[in-house]
């Protein structure tokens, strides 16, 4: 390319405009409010370019290398991005309404108050990116990664966010009315007192989540994983437990009143005052269980309500100071929760022998 790079000589030669660029990355180009509407940009080399206030609107730019290019304020409206790189770009309020990112790569980019509504996101990666106030309702955001980062005020009402990735990062102040996990992995990261009632986050990651106070009542987590997790005071009334792993949880003062945690895995957790009323704990592994002051009323334990009753009175004599020893014990039994029914047993008639 003989000539200074216009936007008129990117559009009639990807192929040479591109190989400019690249013997020539110090070169200041500026773009700016340029119209590029339904150009064909594929592979297109524009590193570092300034696309502030462009129109990319239904543009082509797959496989595009994009990084740290200016589109402040552009419009890529229906633009196809699948597979592009964008990461360290700057897209403060820019709209991507219905684009296709597919595969992105936008790490470090600057999407604060962009418009991605209704844009195909999946697998895209957004590590420590900064999308505060943006708009990602009714976003495919299947496979998308979040790590790191900043989500102040995200909107992800109604987007699709199955088998996504929403790790280390501080979630309180985003919105997700009516999105949809499964198999989302939220490691990490903080839900304090956040409202899932109600929602589907069946095989979802919560390990080492601070979870304190969040409302999932009604909810359908079976087979979600909650090691290690913080859950004091939690709300899982009526929820749908079965399977789920509750490794050496924090679950003090946790309400799970009425919830089905069959076959779930407490090993080890913390439920001292814990609501357990009318709880499914059948087949439930309740081994170093520390119980202390936790309400198992009605608590269903064994599939036969007689042979529990039975179980329960033979092992009521277990003084509390031998909880250890017991719960020990339990390991080579085909059912341990005997044992802790007995010690509630001995606690709700303030027997200490």
């Amino acid at each position: 390319m003989t000539t200074r790079p216009s936007a008129e000589s990117l559009t009639q030669d990807v192929a040479e405009w591109s190989h400019w660029r690249a013997t020539h990355p110090a070169e200041i180009i500026d773009l700016s409010g340029s119209d590029f509407t339904n150009a064909i940009l594929t592979e297109a080399n524009l590193v570092g370019v300034n696309l502030s206030r462009a129109s990319l609107v239904g543009a082509t730019l797959t496989r595009a290398n994009l990084q740290g290019a200016d589109l402040t304020g552009a419009l890529l409206v229906n633009a196809d991005l699948s597979a592009a790189t964008l990461s360290g770009a700057r897209l403060r309020r820019a709209d991507l309404s219905n684009a296709i990112l597919r595969d992105a790569v936008l790490e470090n980019a600057n999407l604060t108050e962009a418009v991605l509504h209704g844009s195909n996101c999946q697998g895209v990666i957004f590590y420590d990116a900064q999308l505060d106030v943006a708009d990602l309702s009714q976003a495919n955001l299947q496979g998308a990664q979040f790590s790191g980062g900043h989500l102040a005020c995200t909107d992800f009402s109604q987007a699709n966010l199955c088998n996504a990735g929403l790790v280390f990062i501080d979630l309180r102040e985003a919105i997700f009315a009516g999105a949809r996990f499964r198999q989302t992995d939220f490691m990490r990261s903080v839900l304090t007192e956040m409202n899932f009632s109600g929602y589907d986050l069946r095989n979802s990651t919560f390990e080492r989540a601070q979870m304190a106070g969040v409302n999932l009542t009604h909810a359908d987590l079976q087979g979600t994983r909650f090691s290690e997790t913080h859950l004091e005071g939690a709300w899982l009334s009526h929820a749908r437990l079965q399977g789920a792993i509750f490794a050496a949880a924090y679950l003090d003062g946790a309400h799970f009143d009425h919830a089905n945690l069959q076959g779930a895995r407490l090993t080890g957790s913390s439920l001292n005052n814990a609501d357990l009323r009318d709880t499914n704990l059948i087949d439930a592994d309740l081994r170093v269980v520390d119980i202390t002051g936790a309400n198992l009323q009605g608590a269903q334990l064994l599939d036969d309500p007689a042979q529990q009753e039975e179980a329960i009175e033979e092992y009521a004599h277990h003084s509390r100071q031998h909880l250890l020893s017991i719960l020990r014990l339990t390991r080579s039994l085909a059912n341990p929760t005997i044992f802790i029914a007995a010690l509630q047993r001995k606690q709700l008639r303030g027997d200490t022998n």
